[in-house]
């Protein structure tokens, strides 16, 4: 095998929700993210020399996933203010993994999403986590596009599981 280089990868979450039937917009969210990662490489790409075959985001993804949350909740009918909403939502990007392995040739993808999530609407406040983490099989060293769209795809999902939690939902509605 020979050696990888390096790939910057750009971080475009998309969260896929169902259109509100019903509107509300007198309910208003204020969301905030934070990049809370250990280590701001998200992985390697493997290969013979890995520590120099980095995986790195272009830009500060705190601002994309903000953008996604934005439009899934407004999609979902909440009006999204940047100051003095009713609601805040605080998400802690806790983990963006990926790994690739395989001897001298890479066999496999895995990639790891991990946020925290909490919810203030008065004295109500409910946090949870959600992770997913996902498998992809290769038959060679996946292009700057094709780890994106594995790295996006996971952390898309997890959002997702976000947006769709019950229970942060009843914090948003009480």
């Amino acid at each position: 095998g020979c050696a990888l280089s390096p790939q910057t990868v750009t971080i475009m979450p998309d969260i896929k929700v169902a259109n509100a039937n019903n509107d509300q917009q007198q309910k208003t969210i204020q969301i905030g993210v934070n990049d809370a990662r250990a280590n701001k490489i998200i992985g390697t790409r493997g290969g013979i020399y890995a520590d120099t075959s980095a995986i790195t985001a272009d830009a500060d993804i705190t601002q994309s996933v903000r953008n996604s949350l934005t439009a899934a909740y407004r999609v979902l009918g909440y009006n999204v203010l940047n100051s003095g909403a009713n609601v805040q939502i605080i998400v802690d990007i806790t983990d963006l993994k990926y790994n690739a392995t395989g001897e001298t040739t890479i066999r496999a993808v895995d990639t790891a999403a991990a946020l925290k999530a909490t919810c203030q609407s008065g004295t109500y406040v409910v946090t949870n986590e959600y992770r997913i983490t996902n498998k992809a099989d290769v038959l060679k060293p996946p292009t700057v596009g094709e780890n994106q769209d594995y790295i996006n795809e996971t952390l898309s999902s997890t959002l997702q599981r976000l947006v769709n939690d019950a229970s942060i939902l009843d914090c948003i509605n009480r």
